[in-house]
């Protein structure tokens, strides 16, 4: 076992491995390099076409940057390497155009060439290394759906990376933050860890991050929410922020509740800004319920009245009915406004005395109604009494009719008429 490890080991027998790893990566488009504790990229790579490579892995090798050769593969898509030692990167990876994955954890990197945010990378890992900030132009990359920057030493997460708009999962875990970025709330992600930081406190615009699934914020000295709420998870730490946010926010909820009174006012309000009219009527006026007088001197009505009372007149012309719509319409029945009269044709257009627009002219209407129903009158001049015209009418009705009784019950005969003779009620009434 000790000889076959050592043959393999051998430099000739390396050599042959790797040349055929070569062969392969030209017919294939996959380059497998991984486990061979390489320091420094392969020489023999010069006699192959790597052209068309699409995927290379040289994770787990001793490389201390990221070989040039690799810059060269312009269809290049995928890249593993990870558990290496690299330091730095050239700026000729700007030319990986192709590249969607880049795998660079377990390295040595302290900052994120500038080069690497001008790649439509969609995955980006930065685990373990030994970063202290994020560049201001992580911006620029419009694909990126998953960072991974977490066990790094990063302090502050710039507000730019809010506008990585595509973004879905972010791992921040095991660093030195000490606050949440506020701009991180406009983003829709997924996944949110920030485990294992310094973070305090977390903003309550964390609330309206609803694509939020998982959100992870163990071990941090929380105080805003407590940590033992934190541990129960997204829907309770949602909830918090929300009250917090209400009770933060006491001004704007008190205009708040008032706007919504006014937005659902009572039947009488309602009444007072409809005037009682169906909204098609053609009187329909935007007053308020009137008294009738003005609070000027005299007893003149005011002229809201004046106008109200001329759109009912002409109203009651047009159409011989009105109608009220709503709930007006019912409290009309059980209120003597003026809303309650109904002409119909034929009628007189004076309302009754329970129907008049104005105190005044009510006192006035049930006065004469009074003095007509009154069976005697008595006279300016001599003071003496007569019955009311409605009673004289009625007696002189009841005198004919008495005559006519009697004609009718006359029977006179031919023998008493030639005597001269005619029967007691006939003579009765001749005399």
């Amino acid at each position: 076992m000790a000889l076959a490890n050592s043959i393999l080991s051998s430099p000739g027998t390396s050599m042959r491995n790797i040349d055929r790893i070569f062969e392969d990566a030209q017919l294939k488009g996959i380059l497998q390099l991984n486990s061979r504790k390489l320091k420094e990229f392969p020489k023999v790579s010069c006699k192959y076409d790597l052209s068309d490579l699409l995927k290379a892995d040289l994770s787990k090798n001793r490389l201390n940057e990221l070989p040039e050769e690799i810059c060269d593969c312009v269809l290049l898509e995928d890249l593993d390497c990870y558990n290496n030692v690299i330091r730095s990167i050239p700026d000729a990876v700007i030319q990986l155009q192709s590249l969607a994955y880049l795998d660079l954890s377990r390295n040595q990197l302290t900052v994120i060439p500038i080069a690497l945010c001008h790649l439509p990378l969609q995955v980006f890992n930065l685990r373990n290394n030994r970063l202290v900030s994020i560049p201001e132009e992580i911006s620029a990359m419009k694909c990126l759906r998953d960072l991974d920057v977490s066990c790094n030493e990063i302090t502050i997460i710039p507000p730019q990376l809010g506008c990585v708009a595509s973004l879905q999962r972010l791992n921040l875990k095991r660093n030195l933050l000490l606050e949440i970025p506020i701009e991180l709330c406009h983003l829709r992600l997924l996944l949110l860890d920030v485990s294992a930081n310094r973070i305090s406190a977390i903003p309550t615009q964390l609330r309206f991050m609803t694509s939020l699934h998982d959100l992870i914020l163990d071990h941090n000295p929380m105080t805003f929410p407590p940590a033992v709420l934190c541990k129960r998870g997204r829907i309770h730490v949602f909830k918090f922020l929300e009250i917090q946010a209400i009770k933060e926010d006491k001004r704007g909820i008190v205009l708040e509740t008032e706007f919504q009174k006014f937005r659902s006012p009572s039947i009488l309000s309602d009444s007072r800004l409809t005037n009682g009219f169906a909204p098609g009527s053609c009187c329909r006026k935007s007053y308020t319920f009137d008294s009738g007088y003005s609070t000027s001197d005299g007893d003149c009505r005011s002229q809201e009245s004046q106008d109200l009372n001329a759109g009912f007149k002409k109203h009651s012309v047009e159409s011989p009915r009105w109608e009220t719509t709503g709930n007006l319409s019912i409290r009309s029945q059980n209120t003597n406004t003026l809303f309650n009269y109904i002409p119909t044709n034929g009628e007189d257009e004076t309302p009754d005395a329970l129907s008049v627009q104005t105190f005044k002219e009510y006192k006035e209407a049930l006065k004469k109604k009074r003095e007509a129903l009154n069976i005697y009158k008595k006279t300016e001049e001599n003071g003496s009494v007569e019955l009311s015209p409605k009673l004289q009418v009625s007696k002189t009705k009841s005198a004919v009719a008495c005559k006519q009784n009697l004609r009718r019950n006359e029977i006179p005969s031919v023998e008493e008429g030639s005597r001269g003779i005619g029967s007691p009620l006939v003579n009765l009434v001749c005399g």
